[in-house]
């Protein structure tokens, strides 16, 4: 070899054992750390039957009882699945990077015990411990959380959102953190397949002492190997089917409708005489009951108390309307509908003679006795068949009502205790029992000074 080669190889060799000495004498630099741990949180997910998610005094347990997620420490009321899912979901799969391994510095994060969010998941054994995790207090500004185990002094930095996921949110004046009451509540109204609805009953009016009640029945109609479902009044007589449309709007607001918040069962709401009573029986199953109370004058709020959850809903005003329905709201087809209070004129025609009913004061509680029968009219009328024929009429009736609505009726001859009518614009004819009819024209003929 070339002396010149020789002296760069050896040249070569001295550099390379020089660096090798260098970094064999080097110290690490204080709080360097030799090898970093690693955030270990393991825990078998189909082994969860419960979540404890405690802060200093705020104790909330969440426990899963044959498939379905209820909160224990609130009346046992149902929980979102989806939501305690999630969570559990996210706790499984936790990465994160190490922050500090100085205990001292819990206070920085949140970490805290007076201050941090202590989650523990168990088994079905009450006892069963599976996993303990603290979150920190603070990091909800970039989605972010801390985290440490208990009894160790690690603390990791988490790019999940966890503390949202466990129902916490800043305090609206900036310091701390709140949980939400209503966060875990399911507080959807109807829980199950709205298709699997079968038969639905209501009653109304306890609580003004004069109860109406009404049930609907979904049949089937076989041809051959096809099957076709229908919605049908069941034991009460009516002249119209029921409307499934309208049917099937109640099912929807029912399968999608949320209560505003639940409340303590234990008080007395007044559902010994409910407003109304919903009654739906499914394919499988127990019935499911919903009772509505009045929450008073003073709210656009409703209480509603339902079979399936312990607790009592808060609903909106608006809800309860469409949930407390006459059986008139569901006939297909009908033609009078008439509201007592939209009334405002009744004119009455009968051997030659006419009458009239008004807003005027010697009038006017004519017109109420009127209008209210004519609003249970659809209740009264029955369909004919094959209808008698008639010219003359044997008496009329107009009735008009606001907002610019009118009704015209056509009289026929009484026969074997009913009396037929045609209405205007109706290709039907209808019949009214006798004494319906002699209750309309109660105050014919007029009086001799009228």
């Amino acid at each position: 070899m070339h002396p010149r080669n020789i002296a760069l190889l050896a040249a070569l060799l001295a550099v390379l054992a020089g660096a090798v000495v260098y970094q064999k004498n080097q110290t690490p630099y204080p709080g360097a750390l030799k090898s970093q741990p690693v955030l270990s949180f393991k825990f078998d997910k189909e082994q969860v039957s419960a979540v404890l998610v405690d802060r200093a005094e705020d104790k909330l347990r969440l426990e899963k009882s044959e498939g379905q997620w209820r909160i224990a420490t609130q009346w046992n009321t149902a929980a979102e699945s989806q939501k305690i899912e999630t969570v559990i979901q996210q706790l499984g799969q936790l990465s994160g990077d190490l922050r500090s391994s100085d205990e001292t510095l819990f206070a920085d994060y949140g970490l805290g015990e007076e201050e941090a969010v202590r989650v523990e998941l168990r088994g079905e054994d009450p006892d069963q411990e599976l996993a303990v995790l603290w979150v920190g207090a603070r990091g909800l500004e970039n989605a972010s959380a801390f985290v440490r185990k208990p009894g160790a002094p690690e603390v990791f930095a988490l790019e999940t959102p966890l503390l949202q996921s466990l129902g916490f949110h800043r305090a609206v004046s900036g310091s701390g953190l709140e949980r939400d009451s209503e966060f875990w509540n399911d507080l959807r109204l109807f829980r199950q397949d709205i298709g699997a609805v079968e038969k639905i009953e209501i009653k109304r009016g306890a609580s003004q002492g004069s109860e109406s009640f009404f049930s609907m029945v979904k049949k089937e109609n076989r041809e051959g190997e096809n099957v076709k479902t229908f919605w049908s009044f069941e034991g009460q007589e009516s002249a119209f089917a029921p409307d499934e449309k309208k049917i099937e709007d109640l099912l929807q607001l029912l399968g999608g409708a949320r209560a505003l918040k639940a409340l303590d069962p234990s008080k007395d709401y007044g559902f010994g005489r409910p407003i109304a009573e919903l009654t739906l029986s499914l394919k499988e199953g127990e019935p499911v009951i919903f009772r509505a109370a009045s929450a008073g004058q003073e709210t656009k709020s409703y209480y509603l108390q339902s079979t399936s959850d312990p607790a009592v809903f808060e609903l909106p005003l608006y809800h309860v309307k469409r949930m407390d329905l006459p059986r008139r709201h569901f006939f297909l087809n009908n033609p009078f509908g008439i509201e007592s209070a939209d009334v405002k004129e009744v004119l009455l025609r009968k051997n030659a003679q006419e009458w009239f009913a008004g807003l005027t004061e010697d009038k006017k509680a004519a017109l109420e006795r009127l209008a209210v029968l004519l609003a249970g009219l659809d209740e009264e009328v029955r369909e004919v068949k094959n209808p008698p024929a008639w010219t003359e009429p044997a008496a009329a009736m107009e009735v008009k009502a606001q907002p610019e609505r009118s009704w015209i009726f056509d009289f026929g001859p009484a026969a074997a205790g009913r009396v037929p009518f045609r209405l205007a614009g109706e290709p039907r004819v209808f019949d009214v029992s006798e004494s319906f009819f002699q209750s309309l024209f109660k105050d014919f003929p007029p009086p001799a000074d009228a």
